[in-house]
């Protein structure tokens, strides 16, 4: 038999002893009761082998602990971020629900903010469009200046001095803000505050833009007016006849100082001053047409009447012309010539003063006055010219004192000459003697063939 090696010896035994030391903790878990009675009983043994009289009781309760807690685990307490990590790994569900919240918030958070700066961005651009749109209405505004400048005032030089220094003045201003708006659009930023910030300031300098812009349009406006109203002037002086006008016609006159003082100033009755100079000046054109109308008139008049009462005739509507030409009363020179006129064919006319001895037709009339009792007789009488045409003759009637042109009319007779004429028609129904009176070429009244006061009357 070969001899054991101690190694496979001690290997059994050490089984051996493995299996006895779990043969006999099985024995004590199998059996508790007896074991706990044996612990006490060697611990007893043990203090009174010290001289130490330890009562049963408080032995038993002793072993009784120290078999409660033999078979319990006590943990080592965890360190504060063992025990973090522990919390946050069984709470894991909320935390990523959590965490995802967070991520979502901040993506929101970031995709608002991007969408804020680029509306920020937009209006930026916009209020760029509008300010390039309002320079170029501010140079449309200074090339109609510039376009009025050329043409010179006259009568409103101060004011329009003045508004044009103040144009000039507003349109400095304009470039300076332009240049300050240019210079706060090229500033790079890209935070949405910053943003914020150059958006703020391009809006205010537009609105002091814009303020400036509608006052340079408002002294546009008030230069125009100025330059038209100086031009409507301009016109009526530069016009030809206007010197001779000025010189011959006071209303022509007045009216010119008051539109020069008003245009210069800027009287509150301008528009109206400058329309009644323009009125002005035409009535003066029309009159001095009808004064050089009279004028001719008056001279062919002077050359053909013969008797000085006939010429001082002429004379008083001459000077009546010229009275109502001078005051503008266009109305009653405009009746006057009318006159001359009808007294020129007149004299130029040779006529005879015929009794009108037609069937159905009067040839005499007897007044009779109701009030006094008295009566007058008229001859019914008709002018006609070497043709045998009536020509109608201006008369005043002396019952209404109405002034008509008429070709028949009643001339006032003795009763002596009315039974003449009323005999006469009543031999054969005819008058034999109807001449009444001659007008020759040269004169303006008639000489009677009968006895005649000369009053007439048109109605009977």
């Amino acid at each position: 038999m070969s001899e054991v090696k101690l190694s496979d010896q001690l290997g059994a035994m050490a089984i051996i002893d493995d299996l006895y030391q779990q043969q006999i903790a099985l024995e004590e878990q199998l059996n508790p009761a007896g074991l706990r009675r044996k612990i006490a009983e060697k611990i007893k043994e043990y203090y009174q082998s010290r001289g130490m009289n330890i009562q049963d009781e408080l032995i038993e309760q002793g072993v009784n602990e120290w078999f409660s807690d033999r078979l319990r685990f006590q943990m080592i307490k965890p360190a504060w971020h063992q025990r973090l990590l522990a919390k946050l790994y069984l709470k894991r569900r909320i935390f990523v629900y959590l965490f995802i919240a967070v991520l979502i918030a901040l993506g929101v958070y970031f995709s608002a903010g991007y969408m804020m700066t680029r509306v920020v961005k937009d209006s930026i651009v916009k209020q760029q469009e509008a300010e390039v749109q309002l320079i170029k209405s501010i140079a449309g505004y200074q090339r109609e200046f510039d376009s009025l400048s050329q043409k010179p005032l006259r009568y409103a030089t101060s004011q329009g001095q003045s508004l044009k220094d103040e144009g000039i003045k507003l349109i400095a201003q304009l470039r300076e803000k332009q240049v300050a708006f240019d210079r706060t659009l090229n500033l790079s930023e890209s935070s949405r505050p910053a943003l914020l910030d150059q958006k703020e300031y391009l809006v205010a300098i537009y609105q002091m833009m814009e303020k400036d812009y509608r006052s340079l349009g408002d002294t546009l406006t008030r230069y125009q007016s100025v330059a038209t109203n100086d031009g409507r002037i301009q016109q009526v002086a530069d016009a030809k006849s206007f010197e001779q006008l000025y010189q011959k016609y006071q209303p022509v006159r007045k009216a010119f100082d008051t539109a020069t003082y008003a245009v210069a100033n800027n009287t509150p009755t301008l528009g109206a001053d400058i329309t009644s100079l323009e009125t002005s000046y035409r009535d003066a054109l029309d009159i001095h047409k009808l004064a050089l109308q009279a004028d001719s008139v008056v001279s062919s008049l002077n050359s053909l009447v013969k008797s000085q009462q006939d010429k001082e005739t002429v004379k008083g509507y001459a000077d009546a012309i010229q009275n109502d030409l001078s005051l503008f009363r266009v109305a009653q020179a405009k009746e006057a010539l009318q006159q001359l006129e009808y007294l020129k064919q007149l004299a130029q006319t040779n006529l005879t003063l015929t009794i009108v001895d037609r069937v159905g037709e009067k040839s005499g009339v007897e007044r009779t006055y109701d009030d006094s009792g008295g009566k007058t007789w008229y001859v019914v009488v008709e002018a006609l010219t070497p043709q045998g045409r009536p020509f109608p003759l201006w008369l005043t009637d002396s019952e209404t004192g109405k002034l008509r042109q008429v070709t028949i009319f009643g001339l006032q007779v003795p009763q002596s000459e009315y039974l003449k004429v009323r005999k006469d028609k009543m031999d054969d129904g005819h008058i034999q003697s109807n001449l009444a009176g001659r007008k020759p070429v040269g004169s303006l009244n008639f000489s009677y063939a009968r006895s005649s006061n000369g009053k007439i009357i048109m109605e009977w």
